[in-house]
């Protein structure tokens, strides 16, 4: 049931997509496929940036054609080129709209190349105060407080694997995904 939801939130990687569309279905009142009062509506979004984690952040209100959200059943990413395409999907949610201001996105933040093995740079229009990269474990394997807009991090002695990274500015934080090879 997404009926006090707000916003659906999700991270993609792709190495080769060139479009990337998504699509929520509602089984309606009745809450049964088919039953003749599904809703759905899909979006087309703007094109990831290749090889690096791109957050998405939609209002539900934007799927204009899913005037129901009581019995939420599916969601489809669809993606171009068809059938040779490549895309990861991480940390899926839905969300209720907060009135704080820490969940705010940073602007503008390019972290790369990513995967990486030896540096990872980072700019921003924003100056990043801190950042973070936490590994599978949930243990902080880096923490800096780069104060600038553009910096680089050693990664070189990272071991193989995905990494979160959260960074804060004074106008909010963001949260990415790095894959170190």
């Amino acid at each position: 049931d997404l009926t006090n939801m707000t916003h659906f939130y999700f991270n993609a990687w792709t190495p080769n997509l060139t479009s990337l569309k998504v699509k929520l279905v509602d089984f309606g009142a009745d809450g049964a496929y088919a039953g003749g009062d599904d809703k759905e509506h899909e979006l087309t979004l703007t094109v990831p940036t290749l090889s690096s984690w791109n957050t998405y952040d939609l209002t539900l209100s934007s799927f204009t054609g899913l005037t129901t959200k009581a019995h939420f059943a599916q969601l489809i990413f669809v993606g171009a080129p068809s059938g040779s395409g490549t895309l990861f999907i991480d940390n899926v949610l839905f969300r209720k709209e907060s009135l704080s201001t820490t969940g705010l996105k940073i602007d503008n933040l390019k972290i790369y190349p990513n995967p990486a093995s030896e540096s990872v740079t980072f700019t921003s229009d924003k100056i990043i105060q801190t950042i973070s990269l936490t590994n599978s474990l949930g243990q902080n394997v880096i923490v800096m407080n780069p104060e600038s807009t553009n910096f680089v991090i050693d990664v070189s002695k990272l071991s193989k694997g995905v990494y979160s990274i959260k960074t804060t500015s004074n106008e909010g934080q963001s949260t990415s995904k790095l894959v170190i090879q």
